[in-house]
């Protein structure tokens, strides 16, 4: 990824530029406020999805295509990262947020 960084191409800086600015955002919000895990985990699987199928292309592409697939494997891997950082977020404020409510005799 060190590489995307040569010359014009910004590719790197808007790969976590979306992952910091609406996906961590989002997921934060629907693990926080939505009650049934499945809206929950629809951000994630749908990312999960993308990367199987990115990856899928990328090993059966025969021409130059198989960069776009590269990109765009590399861009919903980094998707699915965050994602997974917003869900340990949650772990850790709920843990808090027990032990805290414990300690205070609720």
């Amino acid at each position: 990824m060190v590489d995307l960084w040569v010359r014009d191409t910004w590719i790197a800086a808007l790969i976590t530029a979306s992952a910091i600015f609406v996906v961590l955002p989002i997921q934060l919000i629907l693990c926080f406020k939505a009650k049934k895990r499945f809206i929950k985990l629809l951000p994630t699987a749908v990312f999960a999805v993308a990367t199987i199928v990115f990856y899928i292309l990328m090993i059966t592409a025969k021409d130059w295509s198989v960069l776009v697939y590269v990109i765009l494997a590399v861009f919903s891997v980094v998707l699915l990262m965050f994602s997974g950082i917003a869900w340990g977020i949650w772990a850790i404020v709920r843990l808090v947020n027990k032990k805290w409510l414990e300690a205070s005799g609720f």
